[in-house]
């Protein structure tokens, strides 16, 4: 294993008690929970931290943040690994994101028809 998470208390998203556990992670993936005593390249102790899914933001106004920071950093470092967009009414795509047209974007020329 890459990493295992020592004692740390899992809520996994299926509504039932949180719990404490080990969790083992390799190649990015979750691949034991429960006691492990497995050799791993790296130990963490999670005691007292939480380890949990990814959060969904179901109502969020990141449309422009989408595009103007699309690893979208502030919302991964809370946690939320999937944002809802579209709920201000302007599709994350937009026909033209030149500064004319949307001044809070610096990304060059218009290419924009009439």
């Amino acid at each position: 294993m890459d990493v295992i998470f020592k004692q740390a208390l899992v809520i996994d998203g299926t509504g039932t008690e949180p719990y404490v556990a080990d969790v083992g992670i390799e190649h990015g993936h979750i691949v034991a929970i429960g006691s492990i005593n497995h050799p791993s390249r790296v130990e963490i102790d999670a005691t007292g931290h939480v380890i949990a899914p990814g959060f969904i933001d179901v109502h969020t106004h990141d449309d422009f943040a989408l595009i103007k920071q699309p690893d979208m950093t502030f919302k991964t470092l809370q946690g939320v690994t999937t944002v809802v967009t579209g709920n201000c009414g302007i599709p994350c795509k937009i026909l033209c994101n030149c500064s004319t047209c949307w001044p809070w974007i610096n990304s060059g020329t218009c290419h924009w028809q009439d």
